[in-house]
């Protein structure tokens, strides 16, 4: 039978974004829509930018999405200016390692089953068939994503229902393009979270990837609402609706819900903190660094945000 896990993960090691890997690859099959910057139609938005500094350097944090459309490109002048002024560029996580095949075969255990095991397999029953029927409802074959991780299908589903509604194609992800910029410019590139350790956060226990699938298909349409939400407020620079559309998981009892909120965003967050707080701190000649991290952890008054981590250490910050 055909298996789509095989290719994946021949193909993983020739990818450039972690988190985004696996869906940019199956998103591929269906469109070839490139990385377009198009300045005739630029919205000239995304000015979530903070500037950190400490002594004689400088970190300025930018929020990122993992979607984007194709006039956002090129990004605000102001960030686009902070990219062109840094010294050396900080993303979630260091992807540049993804064509190592150390590396690579990390990624291909997070994001897709490391055996033959498939959601039928992996699933309960009840869960299986609910998922099952979702998958039909949006016309979508259950091969296309039968060897995936449950954590990540729904990162693909967002792509297919979305892309062609909205214009939304990972291929025109921020992260990508300032990456892109980075090595164009012969720029240092380095994560702010060690590779293994984030890919220890990306491979949740099976009782958490179970919810996960429960808390995006009871009610896809909901969570593609949402998801539609998150993008407009992005777009708006509505930092209050963004950090609502995120939290709203922490409503739910369960163990993704804890998960995320605890795991995947509040302990994240803490330890990009503590590298910005060394890299501030320790870098003895003058250095400003551009880093990349994703716009929910720079929204909200809890601990899931960066900025007020790094205030709460002494920190002084402009916004």
């Amino acid at each position: 039978m055909f298996r789509w896990g095989v290719i994946m993960k021949k193909l993983l090691a020739k990818m450039s974004f972690c988190g985004l890997l696996l869906f940019m690859f199956l998103l591929a099959l269906r469109t070839n829509e490139p990385l377009n910057a198009n300045t005739e139609d630029s919205a000239n938005i995304h000015g979530l930018i903070s500037v950190v500094e400490y002594n004689n350097n400088r970190i300025y944090l930018f929020g990122s999405m993992q979607f984007g459309r194709a006039n956002w490109f090129p990004l605000n002048e102001v960030v686009e200016y902070a990219m062109s002024s840094s010294d050396k560029f900080l993303f979630e996580f260091d992807f540049s390692l993804v064509e190592i095949p150390e590396y690579a075969a990390l990624i291909s255990g997070a994001l897709i089953f490391d055996d033959d095991t498939t959601l039928e397999e992996y699933l309960p029953p009840d869960v299986f068939e609910m998922f099952k029927n979702t998958l039909s409802s949006y016309s979508t074959e259950y091969d296309y994503v039968s060897m995936v991780r449950p954590m990540w299908v729904s990162s693909i589903l967002n792509v297919i229902e979305l892309g062609p509604i909205l214009g939304l194609y990972p291929n025109n992800v921020i992260d990508i393009y300032i990456f892109e910029y980075a090595t164009q410019n012969n720029k240092p590139v380095s994560g702010l979270i060690e590779f293994e350790r984030e890919m220890y956060f990306m491979r949740a226990s099976s009782e958490v990837q179970i919810d996960g699938i429960k808390y995006h298909f009871l009610d896809f349409d909901t969570s593609l609402q949402a998801l539609q939400e998150l993008i407009l407020a992005y777009e708006s620079q509505d930092a209050d609706t963004i950090f609502e559309v995120i939290n709203a998981i922490s409503a739910y009892d369960d163990a993704y819900a804890k998960y995320f909120t605890n795991i995947l965003h509040t302990q994240r967050s803490i330890e990009f903190a503590d590298k910005i707080e060394v890299l501030l701190r320790e870098t003895d000649e003058p250095t400003t660094f551009f880093a990349t991290i994703s716009i929910g952890h720079m929204v909200g008054d809890t601990y899931g945000n960066v900025l007020n981590i790094l205030k709460d250490r002494g920190f002084q910050i402009t916004n």
